[in-house]
C-alpha cells in the first residue's frame, strides 16, 4: 500500500511516550516514519527520546493542543498512510499490519480499531459495569468485527489511520474552543467528518492498551468530563443521541446529566454570540 507514518502527539509523560515508542518500533509491519511530537514539555522527554537514534524523528508544536500537536505531525509526514497514537498508549506488536489490511482490503479512507484498558488501580465495580463510563475513561471498543462507520459511530485518537488523501484534500483536527479547550472530541468530530465522505472501519484486530490512571476512577472525574465533553459536542454540533432507557440508569443517568448539562449551557453561550 505504501508508506506508512506514525504520529505520536506526547506533553510531560517522558516514561509513558518512551513506552509507547519502543511497542511502535516493534511491529511486525515496520513503520516508514515515527514522528513524536512534543507539545511543550518540560520533563526531558525530548533528551530521554535521543535514545532511539534515527529510528524516529521529534518535532515540536508549541500551541498547546493534541489537535496542534496532530496537525503538526501531519504536516511533517511522509507516509501514503497516516496513524495515530497518544503517548499513553501501548500498541500491539500487530497493531500496524492490521491497520494496514483493513485500509487495503476495503479501500477505506480510514480505519481504527479499540482501546483495551491498562488499569493504574482496580476499577470500582460500578464503573466496570457501565460501557458508558468506561468509555469515559478512556475504554474503547465497537466490538468483535470489523464494521463500516454509520451513525453515532466514530474512531478514537490513539487509535487511527487515514490515508494521505484525507489530509492532502485540507482536512486537520479541528481545536475545539470549548470548555477545556483542545483536548478531547477532535478525533470524534474528525472521523466522524471523514466518515461522511467516503468509508471508515473499525478494525477489533487493531489492538492498543490505554494506561487509564486513578485520578479517573472517581464519580467527580466522570462529572467533570461529561459536563465538558457535553460543550464539546454543542460546539461542533454534534447531537447528544441520548439512548433513552439506557442513560437515565445508575451511573449512566449521572454522565448523562452533566453531559446535557454542559451542551445546554455552550448552545446558549453560542446563542448569545460568545462561541
Amino acid at each position: 500500500m505504501g508508506s506508512l507514518t506514525v504520529v505520536i502527539p506526547t506533553l510531560d509523560r517522558r516514561a509513558l511516550v518512551l513506552r509507547c515508542v519502543a511497542s511502535v518500533l516493534s511491529q511486525t509491519r515496520p513503520a516508514d516514519e515515527v514522528l513524536v511530537i512534543d507539545n511543550g514539555s518540560s520533563d526531558g522527554t525530548q533528551k530521554a527520546l535521543r535514545r532511539f537514534g534515527d529510528r524516529i524523528q521529534v518535532l515540536s508544536e508549541p500551541l498547546r493542543g493534541v489537535a496542534h500537536a496532530r496537525n503538526r505531525g501531519i504536516a511533517g509526514a511522509t507516509g501514503d498512510i497516516l496513524a495515530f497514537i497518544d503517548d499513553d498508549a501501548r500498541a500491539e506488536p500487530d497493531w500496524l499490519e492490521h491497520l494496514e489490511n483493513c485500509l487495503s482490503q476495503t479501500g477505506a479512507l480510514g480505519a481504527g480499531g479499540p482501546a483495551v484498558a491498562q488499569w493504574e488501580a482496580p476499577p470500582p465495580s460500578w464503573l466496570a459495569a457501565s460501557a458508558k463510563a468506561l468509555s469515559s475513561v478512556g475504554v474503547f471498543s465497537l466490538g468483535r468485527n470489523r464494521r463500516l462507520l454509520s451513525g453515532r459511530d466514530f474512531l478514537i485518537g490513539t487509535n487511527c489511520a487515514f490515508r494521505r488523501s484525507v489530509f492532502d484534500a485540507g482536512h486537520r483536527f479541528l481545536f475545539i474552543r470549548a470548555g477545556r479547550s483542545g483536548f478531547g472530541m477532535e478525533d470524534v468530530e474528525f472521523s466522524t467528518r471523514i466518515a461522511r465522505l467516503g468509508p471508515v472501519y473499525y478494525e477489533p484486530n487493531a489492538r492498543i492498551f490505554h494506561l487509564i490512571p486513578k485520578r479517573k476512577l472517581t464519580l467527580g472525574y466522570l462529572a467533570s468530563f461529561a459536563f465538558d465533553n457535553g460543550r464539546k459536542k454543542a460546539a461542533v454540533g454534534r447531537p447528544l443521541m441520548p439512548r433513552w432507557k439506557e442513560d437515565w440508569r445508575g451511573v449512566d443517568a449521572w454522565i448523562s446529566a452533566f453531559s446535557l448539562a454542559g451542551y445546554v449551557i455552550e448552545r446558549s453561550r453560542r446563542t448569545a454570540g460568545h462561541g
